[in-house]
This record gives structure tokens, C-alpha cells and sequence, in this order.
């Protein structure tokens, strides 16, 4: 819910608030092109990659843990919110 509201007042600002960022301001399309496509695939492949691989990794810690009982998942859950925090 945080996060719908942070990106309707975003883009409510994107939108109507700043000159320089205004998207009414000019008129026509706003489709990509290719050139954007692929500069932005450049970018957020690798981070797709990444959280994929995170992602794969606690699946595997869990399932790892799960037989040694609700103690273990329990501190396996606290460990790794901790290491969520230490990314950040």
C-alpha cells in the first residue's frame, strides 16, 4: 500500500509539479524507441539477474532449513531479514 501511494504522489509530481519534468507540456507520443529499449535492458537486465539469484537464494536457504523445525526457520527468517537491512 506504502508503495502505491509513494508512486501515484511520484508520478502526480512527474506529471503536474516540476516545469522541467512535466510530461503535459508537449504534445505527441511517448513511445520508446529502440535506442531506449535497449539502454534500459542494459541497465535492468542485470538487476533482474541479481534479485532472480537473491530470490533462488533464500528458496534454497529455506528449504534447506525447513526440516530442522520452526526454531531454525524462525532464525533463518531473522537472519535473513538482517541481511536485507545490511544490503540497503
Amino acid at each position: 500500500m506504502a508503495e502505491l501511494i509513494t508512486g501515484l504522489l511520484m508520478f502526480s509530481y512527474l506529471a503536474f509539479g516540476s516545469k522541467e519534468l512535466r510530461l503535459t507540456q508537449e504534445r505527441g507520443m511517448y513511445r520508446p524507441t529502440d535506442t531506449v529499449v535497449r539502454k534500459a535492458w542494459d541497465i535492468s537486465g542485470p538487476m533482474a539477474l541479481q534479485n532472480l539469484l537473491m530470490r533462488g537464494g533464500y528458496i534454497a536457504a529455506t528449504v534447506i532449513v525447513a526440516p530442522l523445525g520452526t526454531v531454525a526457520i524462525a532464525a533463518s527468517f531473522s537472519r535473513l531479514s538482517l541481511l536485507r537491512v545490511c544490503m540497503v
